[in-house]
């Protein structure tokens, strides 16, 4: 169902038994290497986007390594690449209710595929938004009407360290799933992975 160490599977999950696999096998791979990354390929559905009026849904990229940079006005400070540049790429960084008809979870969705959910790049929002003509309503309004719509993704998990951590007993670290890839709905694909679990019973 799932595999890591940067293997892709090509094996279709749901969400509940792709949860219960972190929960028991996947749980022990973590333990013995905290670096461990999985991948799972789900035929799933996106609810909704959750977006926040206190965040803008992109930000500011180097066009080097992809990671954050601040704009000193003329030019973009990369910390990463310990250098500046006179342009920036724009990124999405957006996280979505992922379901399918076993239950659902979040996933956080960049780059790429974060194009992909939203229906246009982010360098073509930050145009729009800075025109006047697109902000987070207009991008709600898009978003639902790609709500609900079949998709095959494949989700990338690895452990992270967060910033919140309730008692002092309990580990800062959690798992994230990302959207690594979109695919295309394919329903002969989903019917044989269906006829597959019903054969097991």
């Amino acid at each position: 169902m799932a595999s890591g160490g940067g293997t892709r599977t090509e094996n279709t999950s749901n969400i509940k038994e792709y949860v219960e696999f972190l929960e028991g096998e996947g749980e022990q791979k973590f333990a013995e290497n905290p670096k461990h990354v999985m991948y799972v390929k789900i035929a799933c559905h996106m609810v909704r986007v959750l977006l926040s009026e206190m965040q803008t849904p992109y930000y500011l990229a180097c066009i080097k390594c992809n990671k954050k940079v601040i704009n000193e006005g003329g030019f973009y400070s990369c910390q990463n690449c310990a250098q500046n540049f006179d342009s920036c790429n724009y990124r999405y960084i957006l996280s979505a209710v992922v379901a399918d008809f076993t239950s659902s979870f979040i996933v956080q969705f960049m780059g790429e595929t974060a194009d992909q959910i939203v229906g246009m790049s982010a360098k073509e929002f930050h145009e729009r938004k800075e025109a006047g003509q697109w902000g987070l309503e207009e991008m709600r309004q898009e978003l639902s009407k790609r709500a609900f719509k079949d998709m095959h993704l494949i989700i990338r998990t690895k452990k992270e360290e967060s910033t919140f951590q309730a008692s002092q007993d309990e580990s800062n670290s959690r798992l994230r799933h990302y959207g690594a890839k979109v695919l295309d709905w394919n329903a002969a694909e989903d019917n044989k992975m269906l006829l597959l679990r019903l054969s097991a019973y």
